[in-house]
């Protein structure tokens, strides 16, 4: 199986990084093929910016009919050939990293990610992936993330 990987924390010390390396390792030592990328190191700008804030019926204006950033299209084309996603984030504030938000604003779109010409105004999926682990980190102790959030991450 072909996997796209993502790691999003800005210290390739971290425990995140840990995660990943450990991950893609030992996805690799059974035969999966890896597509990795760590979007600190690649410096992904995460901004949506006002022309890509566009839907054209099941296109993306972005995509398909202007030139496209070609750091947007590798990553837009090799999440479409991926049949498997693995990302690795820490939780800040009951959230991903920014950096990752913003690829996913980028890279998740229409034309892409989706369509939504479907009959009925749906979204229909366009991605081949036939699984897909996310794995966020979190520095909330179990009894508070239970007692005081309500959200155990175990």
């Amino acid at each position: 199986m072909h996997i796209f990987s993502i790691v999003a924390h800005p210290r390739p010390n971290s425990f995140c990084h840990a995660i990943s390396e450990t991950a893609r390792s030992s996805l690799a030592a059974v035969g999966h093929t890896i597509e990795h990328h760590d979007l600190y190191e690649e410096n992904f700008d995460p901004l949506l910016t006002a022309d890509e804030a566009y839907t054209v019926g099941d296109t993306f204006e972005g995509t398909l009919a202007r030139a496209v950033d070609p750091v947007l299209q590798q990553h837009r084309e090799d999440v479409g050939n991926a049949q498997g996603l693995l990302v690795v984030h820490p939780n800040w504030w009951g959230k991903p990293p920014a950096i990752l938000a913003g690829w996913m604003d980028r890279i998740l779109v229409p034309g892409v990610a989706y369509r939504l010409a479907t009959s009925d105004g749906l979204p229909e999926g366009l991605l081949s992936m036939k699984t897909a682990l996310i794995i966020n980190t979190s520095d909330t102790d179990a009894e508070r993330e239970a007692k005081d959030l309500g959200d155990r991450l175990s």
